[in-house]
């Protein structure tokens, strides 16, 4: 009896723990008087319409929410766009035509797409989680295709082909939309073999990677990333459940019908927080695409996500994004207050709307129609043009009326309203009007890269011995006048990882790209609020555990062995007119290099090369054609040097792929060229460091840099390069090499760097001479001649 009464205290307490969720509208206390706040009276500039989980209609019925888009996107202009955020058909999305379910899920597809029939803004239609549920690949592919016929319109279903993404659309001058497939990211890809056949990105660290190379064009503006999956929920999917939830449990096939399961209801929803599946956001492989977005987010700014998914509306305004769920567009869920949302609303059928202001600014607005109808009846035989009439919530299953009703119109009713934005800066605001530095045209200036004081210094103990002392070093170092460099360089992009910041250069003729690299890592991407905390510092003093300066000591190895390579060079970049809205970066020390893309005909550590790809474009040209050839014995002798020099930060974004022809057949030769070289001859010692190895997996890549490689080194040092090693090496009995690939025995020329140039004399490069034919291997540099950089 004892046991039993314990049993029973561990089952209510469970219960209640689960139950902390509602069906209430929830205000955070500083948001309650929204309606106070009207939208501001200026130029609206773009409007976008968000709903998700809207593939729930009954037979004969269309959700209230649809109902009351339609009547608001028959007031929308040409400047918008509304987004269908995933779960088009629930639950099994579409299946084939002989197949039960199908005729269930065409009238859900239908009941959207008919709202659609005057609308004369942009769609987006993006699959969820239930629409991967007929057949995988092949159901999505079906629906991308049924819904394009039945509109008449391409282009609408994004990503296609059950692909990745990310695809991005460009809406005004200022605001962008990116559209993720966040299903593809969290299906077992072990049970889809067909996947990613016909895909750009067929790896989870391409895709992120790409993701930052898209997002890096709207820095300055405002990106909406639109996907099935939240980033941040405290309903269902986070194991938030409503009290009532405990007698009714949820249920994915019937999710409009409720049968009371008192007790069983209870342990159903007790088993389901003990597991964990792909779709809720405690599993690993949901958590690594929450920490790849938020990643972006930091790294970018200015970002909008928003999501359906969970059956509620949510808003959370975070200083490194504004997060928005949308998932009520015909089915609704409990939801409760976390400490960061400001509102979560799980009561009712609703969307939201963004209003895109002249100036950046940005609104959102939560819709619902204030009959709090569940759906609405279809009525007479032409669906797409007839009246509704209400069907109240909990109703009987609706059936086709054979006479047409008078209308009855939803009426709309906002229920909560916030800036989310606001106005972006103008140029003029950012760009100096004065650059006295840039004025006085010093040939070179003593700097270091970093001052006493900028960051904590620690006991070795705890660290190790760290290359600090080397980021204290001062050193004469040319500026870098952009207008006099490569016959004139100008900034238009910015990138970088989570630890540096990068500038894109493009010359004036607008056929060589180059990027600056900052020296200095920052912590400023860490995740808020550990930010602004001691982590940040503690962060900081342990990247320099890398060298700061072993990018320039390697191209002398590197050319010796025949592998390719950027040339860096280090510069001093003063603010000044070309580096435009991206002077807040002047002032400071920066690694200038040629960055590996497209044409790089007359470089000879690129190849020659009239077509640099990324690795993702190269796996698509693979992938699709047997005319594709990796030059293997390249890609083994740069992934030998990685683990000689100790550079363990090797995933499939740090390489580049130089294409040629080779002569005599119809083949294309790719070979690699390593990039970023922040982590070779790196120190990662003391105590901290040989903690986290033991205890933590994706540290054991890290060691301390030495004359020696161990055991653990020549196992995890490969660790972070699984995806490229895997996929371009052949097994241990293939062939490695043949005749036509063999490297020259004449090597380029070992001192080939960058030169800055000056007013009063002109630099130039050996790196760069005339095109040689070469068949194969590492290209040999001419003799005797040499190019103005």
């Amino acid at each position: 009896m004892k046991a039993l009464r314990k049993m029973g205290l561990l089952i209510l307490t469970t219960c209640l723990y689960a139950s902390c969720a509602n069906y209430k509208l929830n205000i955070a206390k500083p948001s309650q008087n929204w309606s106070e706040q009207p939208l501001p009276e200026k130029k609206l500039n773009y409007k976008v319409y968000l709903i998700g989980d809207a593939g729930a209609s009954s037979l004969g019925t269309t959700s209230a929410a649809l109902e009351l888009l339609r009547q608001e996107l028959g007031k929308a202009t040409k400047q918008s766009t509304v987004v269908f955020l995933g779960n088009n058909a629930i639950p099994n999305g579409l299946s084939e035509k002989k197949k039960k379910k199908r005729e269930r899920a065409e009238h859900q597809l239908k009941a959207q797409l008919d709202i659609l029939k005057n609308y004369k803004g942009q769609v987006v239609f993006l699959p969820g989680n239930y629409d991967w549920a007929a057949d995988g690949v092949e159901g999505v592919r079906r629906q991308r295709k049924f819904i394009e016929e039945y509109l008449g319109r391409t282009d609408i279903f994004l990503p296609a082909d059950g692909c990745s993404g990310p695809v991005v659309k460009e809406l005004t001058s200022k605001l962008g939309i990116l559209i993720i497939d966040s299903q593809w990211y969290m299906t077992d890809w072990d049970n889809q073999p067909e996947l990613n056949e016909s895909c750009e990105v067929q790896s989870r660290d391409v895709f992120f990677s790409e993701a930052n190379e898209v997002a890096a064009d709207y820095i300055g503006k405002n990106l909406l990333v639109v996907a099935h999956h939240p980033l941040y929920s405290s309903g269902w999917q986070d194991d938030h459940f409503a009290l009532k939830d405990n007698l009714y449990p949820p249920s994915d096939e019937h999710p409009q019908r409720r049968v009371p399961l008192p007790l069983l209801g209870t342990g159903i929803l007790i088993a389901d927080k003990l597991s964990s599946n792909r779709q809720e956001l405690g599993h690993p492989i949901y958590q690594q695409y929450i920490s790849g977005m938020e990643a972006l987010a930091r790294q970018h700014g200015n970002i909008i996500y928003a999501a359906g998914h969970e059956h509620n509306l949510q808003l959370e305004v975070k200083p490194e994004m504004v997060h928005i769920v949308s998932g009520a567009g015909s089915l609704v869920s409990p939801v409760k207050m976390a400490k960061s949302t400001n509102m979560a609303y799980g009561g009712g059928q609703g969307f939201a709307v963004i209003d895109f202001y002249e100036d950046g600014e940005a609104w959102v607005e939560f819709m619902r129609p204030k009959e709090r109808s569940k759906s609405v009846k279809q009525v007479g035989t032409n669906t797409s043009s007839s009246a509704p009439t209400v069907q109240e919530e909990g109703g009987p299953k609706a059936k086709m009326p054979t006479k047409r009703t008078a209308d009855k119109r939803l009426t709309p009713e906002v229920f909560y309203r916030q800036k989310i934005k606001e106005p972006l800066p103008l140029p003029k605001d950012i760009i100096p009007k004065t650059f006295p530095e840039y004025k006085a045209k010093e040939d070179s200036v003593e700097v270091s890269i970093l001052q006493k004081g900028d960051i904590w210094q620690m006991n070795d103990l705890i660290w190790g011995k760290l290359y600090t002392d080397y980021y204290f070093q001062k050193l004469k170092v040319p500026v870098l006048d952009l207008g006099e460099q490569a016959g004139g360089l100008k900034a238009f992009k910015k990138g970088g990882g989570f630890q540096t910041t990068s500038i894109r250069l493009i010359n004036d003729k607008g056929d060589r790209y180059y990027q600056l690299r900052g020296m200095r890592k920052s912590a400023e991407k860490l995740f808020y609020p550990y930010n602004k905390t001691f982590a940040k510092d503690i962060l900081e003093h342990s990247y320099t555990a890398s060298n700061p300066f072993a990018a320039f000591m390697l191209k002398p190895m590197e050319d010796a062995i025949g592998i390719y390579h950027t040339n860096p060079v280090l510069v001093y970049v003063p603010k000044q007119p070309r580096l435009g809205i991206y002077n807040e970066y002047g002032g400071t020390l920066f690694q200038l290099e040629e960055r590996p893309d497209e044409d790089w005909r007359n470089l000879y550590s690129f190849g020659f090369s009239e077509k640099i790809v990324s690795t993702g474009k190269m796996l698509e040209k693979r992938t699709g054609s047997d005319k594709v050839v990796v030059d293997q014995p390249m890609v083994l002798r740069s992934r030998l040097f990685d683990i000689i020099i100790g550079d363990w930060d090797r995933h499939p974004d740090q390489w580049r792929w130089a294409s040629r022809p080779i002569e005599g057949t119809e083949k294309v030769l790719y070979q690699p060229i390593p990039r970023d070289r922040d982590q070779a001859f790196a120190k990662y010692g003391g105590l901290l460091f040989r903690a986290s190895r033991l205890l933590l997996p994706q540290f054991r890549s890290v060691s301390i840099y030495d004359d020696k490689i161990n055991k653990w080194e020549a196992k995890w040092l490969p660790y972070q390069s699984l995806d490229v090693d895997h996929f371009f090496h052949l097994p241990a009995n293939g062939t490695v090499a043949d005749k036509k690939y063999k490297i020259p025995s004449r090597r380029p020329h070992a001192n080939c760097t960058l030169v800055v140039q000056k007013p009063s004399a002109h630099g130039h490069s050996r790196c760069y001479a005339k095109r040689k034919p070469n068949t194969g291997g590492a290209p040999e540099q001419p003799r005797n001649q040499s190019g103005h950089l």
